[in-house]
C-alpha cells in the first residue's frame, strides 16, 4: 500500500500527505496510475459527449488527463523540445534542461502533442476506456523501462528515481502495462511493440547526445508513447 499510494503521490496531484517511499521504489505501480489517470479522462469524455460536441468533451477529456498528473509529463516534453532543440553539447542540453522557461521549440512540442492527443481521442468511438488506460499504462511504463536500461545524467529526480528502481520492479511495471494492454484485442501487440521500440530509440538519443536520462527525458517519452498508443486505437476504431 505504500508503495501503491507513493506511485499516486509521483505521478498525480492527489493530496497524499503521508510519507511513502522513493519514487523508484514505487515504479511497479506506475502502469496503474497511468491507467486510471486514462479512465477519468475517458469518463470525462463519455459523460459530456452526451452533452456538448465530441471533438469539445475530447479536448476537456485531455485537460482532466493533464491537471491530475500535475502536467508532469507535459513539462518534461517541453523542457526536452527546447533542450535538444536548442543545444549542441552536452553541457549546453544540461543547462537548458535547468531552465524553467519554454522556448519555441518546446512550444511547438506541446503544441503538438495536446493536437495529436485531442484529436486521436476524439477519433476513437470504440474501446475507448481501453484505449486510454492502454496508453496511460504503457506510457507509464516506458518511463519505468527508459530508467531502468539508461544512465542516469546529472542530478535531480532522473538520478533518484535511477538509483531507487530494480529490476524486478521494472518488470512488473512493464508485464502489469502489457496486462492493461491485452483488452486492446488485435492492437495489444503493436502497441506494446511499438512503445518498447520507442523506449529503446529513446535511450539511444538521450545517450549519444546527453550521455544518459534525466526525468525530463522520461516524462517526454511518456508523452511520445502515449500519443503513439492513442494514434494507434484511433487508426483502427
Amino acid at each position: 500500500m505504500t508503495r501503491l499510494l507513493g506511485a499516486f503521490q509521483f505521478l498525480t496531484i492527489l493530496p497524499i500527505r503521508r510519507s511513502t517511499c522513493a519514487p523508484g521504489e514505487a515504479a511497479a505501480y506506475f502502469p496503474l496510475v497511468g491507467a486510471a489517470i486514462g479512465l477519468c479522462g475517458a469518463g470525462v469524455h463519455l459523460l459530456l459527449s452526451r452533452a456538448i460536441p465530441p471533438s469539445i468533451s475530447a479536448l476537456l477529456a485531455l485537460l482532466t488527463m493533464a491537471v491530475l498528473s500535475g502536467a508532469l509529463h507535459e513539462d518534461g516534453l517541453a523542457d526536452c523540445a527546447d533542450a535538444f532543440g536548442g543545444g549542441r553539447t552536452a553541457d549546453k542540453i544540461q543547462a537548458i534542461l535547468k531552465d524553467s522557461r519554454i522556448g519555441a521549440f518546446g512550444a511547438l512540442a506541446l503544441i503538438f502533442s495536446i493536437g495529436l492527443r485531442w484529436q486521436a481521442i476524439g477519433q476513437i468511438n470504440e474501446h475507448l476506456l481501453e484505449s486510454l488506460a492502454a496508453a496511460g499504462a504503457l506510457s507509464r511504463a516506458a518511463q519505468v523501462g527508459l530508467g531502468w536500461i539508461s544512465r542516469p545524467a546529472g542530478e535531480g529526480s532522473g538520478k533518484m528515481f535511477a538509483l531507487s528502481l530494480s529490476t524486478p520492479r521494472a518488470v512488473a511495471a512493464i508485464l502489469l502495462a502489457i496486462a492493461i494492454a491485452v483488452p486492446l484485442g488485435v492492437i495489444a501487440l503493436p502497441a506494446v511493440v511499438g512503445s518498447a521500440g520507442l523506449t529503446l530509440i529513446a535511450r539511444d538519443y538521450f545517450e549519444r547526445h546527453l550521455g544518459g536520462v534525466t526525468g525530463d527525458c522520461c516524462g517526454a517519452l511518456s508523452q511520445v508513447v502515449e500519443g503513439f498508443v492513442l494514434l494507434l486505437c484511433a487508426s483502427i476504431w
